[in-house]
């Protein structure tokens, strides 16, 4: 493998930065939260926090797996064509609350952590193997590819840049949920 689709500099930093202030903006929000806090949930729509870390740390396990799948194929510039978005916008976007998502079935949460203290647990450790994994790889991310139903066609480096950026989104939506009118003080 040449040089020419290692990652840049620029690229390794800029994504290894993007996963660790997005951990760190998650983990701060959660600083000092009670359990009632923590199981607040406004209407039952609404997912609560500990809902909202259960999908969160399913999430970054499941798209580091659709990465870890792409890095068993053949690398393919000729598909370059097909990834539509910038670094920058698949960021945005993925981060952004003003268009509704819906979780796929395999990430919504069921209650497959004990409590949102294991959830933060296997997030966070996801979340530095994933961000050590991009200080040190030498994969061809920028010609191995991945579908999301709805974002499209990415490379895998955009992929990781998807990871950092569906955490932030779920921070937003702990800092919603937060400033709620009927948020327990406790």
């Amino acid at each position: 493998m040449g040089n020419a689709t290692m990652l840049t500099a620029v690229e390794r930093a800029y994504a290894a930065g993007k996963l660790e202030t997005t951990k760190e903006k998650l983990l701060a929000e959660l600083e000092g939260l009670t359990q009632s806090q923590i199981a607040f949930k406004p209407n039952p729509e609404n997912w609560n926090i500990s809902e909202i870390l259960e999908h969160t740390a399913l999430g970054e396990n499941g798209i580091w797996q659709a990465i870890r799948q792409g890095l068993t194929t053949d690398t393919d510039p000729s598909r370059r064509a097909e990834v539509k978005a910038t670094d920058e916008e698949v960021y945005n976007r993925t981060s952004s609350r003003n268009v509704k998502a819906t979780s796929p079935e395999v990430i919504k949460p069921v209650g497959k952590f004990p409590n949102a203290e294991a959830a933060i647990a296997f997030f966070s450790k996801r979340r530095n193997a994933t961000t050590d994994y991009v200080n040190t790889t030498e994969d061809d991310l920028r010609n191995r590819y991945w579908k999301h139903p709805s974002a499209g066609v990415l490379d895998l480096y955009q992929t990781i840049l998807f990871i950092a950026g569906h955490s932030e989104r779920h921070t937003a939506q702990i800092i919603e949920l937060k400033q709620h009118e009927a948020f327990p003080q406790q």
